[in-house]
Formats: C-alpha cells, structure tokens, sequence
C-alpha cells in the first residue's frame, strides 16, 4: 500500500462526497517499468535492483525487494498481482478466522466464486497484453516451482546472519553463500558481495557442534561448570532472601521494643509488659546470631545437576538423530543450539564464525533453574572461530 491506504500507482483525493482514489502519474509509471521488466524477462531480484541502484522508493518508502514486487499470486499481493491495474477492484478475497484453541487469527482466501469484483476503467494503468504476458510468466514460475516443492537445502538456514546489514546469509547457488538482502534488493542496499564456501561454513559448524557440545569433554565440562554455578547462585540467593526477611523482622521488633519502652516510661513497669519485652528481646539476640552466620539450607544441587544432565543427554541424541539425515530436524536442532551466527571473511580470504552470545550456546531445552541466566564458562570459548 502507499501512503494514505491507497495501492502503490495511486492517491487518495479527497472530494464533496469523501475520499476516492485515482492514478498517480508518477507511481503509474513504476509499475508500468516493474510490468515490462518482467514480462521482457527480468526476474525479480534484476528489477528490484534497478529500482534500488535508481533509488526510487518503494510502497513503503524504503528499498525494494521480491516480495514487494513478486508476492504471493495466491493471495493477490505484491506489484504483479493487483488486478487494479487492469481496471478490477476485488474485494471480499479473504477472510480472518480466529483458531478455536490458540486465539490466534488466521488468514483464509475465500474461493473466486464468492469475490465482489467492481470494473473500474478508468484505473486501468497495464494494458492487457503486458498483463497476460506477466500472468503466463507467473504461472510457469509456479509450475516450476510446484513439482514436489523444494526441500531446505542446507542445515544452518536462518541462522547465519550478514556481517554489514544484519540480514540474512543464504545459499546463493550451490557452492556459496551471500548475503540474502544484496541478493534479492541489489548492492546499493548492502555492500557485502563476498561468497562464503558452504562446505567448510558447514564442516566448520558441524566440527564446532561436535568437540563444544556432543564430545563427552564437553559434557563433562557443562556437567561441572553447571555445578558449581547452581552453588553459587542457589547459596547466594537463598542467603539474601533469608537474611532480607530476617533484617526486616529485625526492624520491626526494634520498634516494638522501643514503644514497650515508652510505655514504661510512661506508667511504668507492669508484669505484662515486663514479660513482652522480654520475650522481643530474646528473639532480636536470636535473628541477630542467625543473621551473623549466614547459615543457608542444605540445596539438592545434585538433584537439579542430576535432571539438567539428562536434558543435555536428550539434546545430544536429538542432534545425533538429526545429523543421521533429517535435514529438517537438523535445521531445527541447530537452530534452537546455535542461535545467530555472523559470517564474516578476512582480508586472507578466512572465514569466521561469530555467535552473538554465550547464553544462547546453552543446548536448547536444557532445563536450568528461571535465575540461572548465565552459566560462566558453558557456552562455546571462545565466542568466534574460525572456519
């Protein structure tokens, strides 16, 4: 949509009788370039490039990208599918459904039969051969496109991330991977044309999974470390809030103490009083050798190292199983283990593997205690490799 709710090509003017829209010269001629371009055979990447390298703005006044101009057939979105521009406006497409269970609100397209569609000529902005040409090229793009499907091709999709623009790094072609925005908006969005080896991004990976989490080491290592961090942080937490609830009772038996003494300022000793103030004395000499020594409860840290450990022992298996040849379980394992990673290539043409914190090299699912955030030293040390 461009600004004020009108699609891209138009304006919205306000009249007499409320707000209507009409062609907007300019824009009109954006879509007519992005209509000729692709049915001369441009592909989508090419046309978003050129509209980037001449810095025109998008719909949504930024840079241009696939989705903006290519977008989803199905549900008549993106630039090469709006029957607008041919003089259609469509309504009652879709519909918004909110799921029995999760609440959540779905997006259902409605079948043809039940569209309302209105003829509006003088909206017209792509005459009907260029349409028809688009709308070929569209359907040999998804024919192509519906034979199977195609499978993930690599095991750290998503995850690797550009070094310069923070987008995504995907696989380019079947040797490299580049950056993702550069690949679908052109370089003048980011300036990052290396191509990173998918073997040896991937060998490095994998080696890097291997030795810091799956050798048993490692293992031992996690198993220690997290040992002697719930210790710490268990002892540490349960003497604060102990001595904090002490510390106040402290405060209130002080008072008390003071106002009995008052009192017998007042009207003197009485047996009542002599007998309370003896009792809150007792018990402020008590919290206070209580408070001095710091005694804390015993913990079942071995319980809790006992149950984490077994995560840890399913997550491996999980990884073990994924590595076996389900690429998508694999994607999924990785993922959740490794979180973000940078890929970034030195001027010798090395290649490094950044991750962006130690807390996410946490293996996921582990089941560590709410206040235990940061295990020092469990995470991958250190935080970048090289490949």
């Amino acid at each position: 949509m461009a600004a004020g709710g009108a699609a891209f090509g138009y304006r919205l003017v306000k009249g007499p009788e409320g707000s209507a829209i009409e062609i907007d010269p300019a824009a009109a001629s954006v879509v007519q370039r992005i209509f000729n371009d692709f049915a001369s055979g441009l592909s989508p990447q090419r046309i978003a490039h050129g509209l980037n390298a001449a810095r025109i703005p998008s719909p949504r006044n930024g840079a241009w990208s696939v989705s903006a101009i290519y977008g989803s057939p199905k549900k008549g979105a993106g630039i090469l599918n709006n029957e607008l521009y041919v003089g259609q406006q469509i309504w009652n497409r879709s519909q918004w459904l909110t799921h029995p269970d999760t609440r959540d609100r779905e997006r259902r397209e409605r079948p043809q039969s039940e569209w309302t569609i209105i003829e509006r000529p003088e909206l017209r902005i792509i005459d009907d051969h260029t349409w028809n040409a688009v709308r070929a090229r569209v359907g040999r793009r998804k024919a192509a496109q519906s034979k199977g499907g195609r499978p993930p091709r690599t095991m750290f999709g998503g995850q690797l991330r550009c070094p310069l623009c923070g987008g995504a790094m995907i696989a380019v072609n079947g040797r490299s991977y580049g950056c993702g925005k550069r690949k679908d908006r052109g370089p003048t969005v980011c300036s990052n044309g290396a191509l990173v080896p998918r073997k040896q991004v991937d060998a490095g990976l994998l080696n890097v999974v291997r030795h810091e989490v799956m050798a048993p080491a490692a293992k031992a290592r996690f198993e220690q470390t997290l040992r002697d961090a719930l210790h710490a942080e268990t002892t540490a937490r349960q003497d604060k809030a102990r001595i904090a609830q002490q510390e106040a009772r402290l405060k209130d038996l002080s008072g008390e103490i003071a106002r009995i003494v008052d009192a017998i300022v007042k009207i003197g000793m009485s047996e009542a009083l002599g007998s309370r103030l003896k009792r809150l004395e007792e018990e402020k000499l008590q919290l206070e050798a209580m408070v001095l020594s710091q005694n804390s409860a015993q913990v079942d840290v071995e319980g809790m190292v006992e149950e984490t450990m077994r995560s840890y022992s399913a997550v491996v298996a999980t990884i073990e199983v994924a590595l076996a040849g389900d690429i998508m379980l694999t994607r999924e394992a990785f993922s959740k283990l490794l979180g973000r990673i940078t890929l970034s290539v030195n001027d010798d043409g090395s290649v490094w593997a950044e991750f962006e914190n130690k807390t996410a090299r946490l293996p996921s699912g582990v089941g560590l205690p709410a206040y235990l955030t940061v295990v020092a030293g469990a995470g991958f040390e250190p935080t970048t490799f090289g490949l």
